[in-house]
């Protein structure tokens, strides 16, 4: 348990540890491989929201707007208060069955087991490999630039998504 918490400290950025931007709402542009689907998006992740008394928090809101494929470009899915939404232009439909769409930009705020938290150097930068086994039982592998704190890349499965921009959530 010392040497996991060594770790850490020594990956952690001025003032936080390895996983720190999840504790806030952010904002991050992605490039993605579902399987054989590849896709550009922005994504924007709501504060988490906390437990009210014995009642099971809502999950954190969150956007993805498409912006490559074509055929998707500006296509919208917005869960806010748990509630899915579709936006294609003018039209806008409930749709829950889109949730799915939005496990990209789940695996940036993982929830689950911490299994092992490796330091290594990549292209000459620091990058703390951060293996977790999710709720759903699948394994993630995120990697967090340890002078930034700001996720490189997350993959799960069939799924792996590069991180081209961080930032503040705005508005």
């Amino acid at each position: 348990m010392i040497s996991l918490a060594l770790l850490l400290v020594g990956c952690s950025s001025p003032g936080g540890e390895y996983l720190e931007y999840t504790t806030d709402a952010f904002s991050a542009s992605i490039e993605g491989n579902i399987g054989a689907f590849s896709f550009t998006a922005d994504i924007i992740i709501g504060a988490p929201r906390a437990a009210d008394g014995e009642t099971t928090p809502l999950p954190r809101d969150m956007e993805l707007i498409f912006r490559a494929p074509g055929t998707l470009s500006g296509v919208r899915i917005e869960r806010k208060d748990g509630k899915v939404t579709v936006t294609s232009g003018n039209m806008s439909i409930g749709c829950t069955g889109a949730a799915g769409w939005l496990r990209a930009a789940e695996l940036l705020i993982p929830e689950g087991n911490l299994n092992d938290v490796k330091i290594a150097n990549e292209n000459g930068t620091r990058l703390a490999e951060i293996e977790m086994t999710l709720e759903d039982g699948n394994v993630l592998m995120i990697y967090v630039d340890c002078e930034t704190g700001i996720p490189v890349r997350v993959s799960s499965g069939d799924t792996e998504i590069r991180v081209a921009g961080f930032g503040e959530a705005s508005g």
